[in-house]
């Protein structure tokens, strides 16, 4: 999410803004496939274009880049296929691959030494204790006491 539909200053709008980022410049480190590919939130009709402009108004408070508002024909220069009366452009919305992203992710857990990839772990508590995370649960079919994962 790029961080156009949260309340300005909220927790939810500074991390969409800085996770978008942080993302970004991951893929880029790390070789993980992703594109800007943008985004268009299109008005159909011009009852809708108030909207545009109130999610222009709320995207740029919260420090999304290159929020535009587009006219039809300016849409239909980007998009042949889309005919609006106007659309909020955000061409820094974009996609990754997503499973190569978690790959990278748990590679680097990995590297560390520190860490382990559990699949089918059903976690039941997460507790942090000083500087480090104690994520307890089990896996599937276990029967007794649950397993504890320390993380730091």
């Amino acid at each position: 999410h790029a961080g156009i539909y949260y309340q300005p200053g909220s927790s939810m709008a500074r991390l969409c803004v800085r996770g978008a980022d942080l993302v970004y410049q991951y893929c880029a480190k790390h070789k993980v496939p992703h594109e800007r590919v943008g985004k268009l939130i299109v008005a159909c009709d011009e009852s809708e274009v108030p909207v545009l402009h109130d999610l222009h108004k709320r995207g740029t408070a919260n420090g999304v880049k290159g929020l535009e508002i587009l006219d039809g024909k300016q849409v239909e220069q980007l998009e042949p296929n889309v005919k609006v009366v106007a659309a909020l452009h955000s061409p820094n919305t974009g996609i990754c691959d997503f499973g190569a992203l978690c790959k990278s992710f748990v590679n680097d857990v990995l590297k560390t030494g520190k860490g382990a990839l559990h699949l089918n772990f059903e976690v039941t508590n997460i507790e942090k204790i000083g500087e480090k995370v104690l994520v307890s649960g089990k896996e599937p079919g276990q029967a007794g006491p649950y397993k504890t994962v320390k993380a730091t």
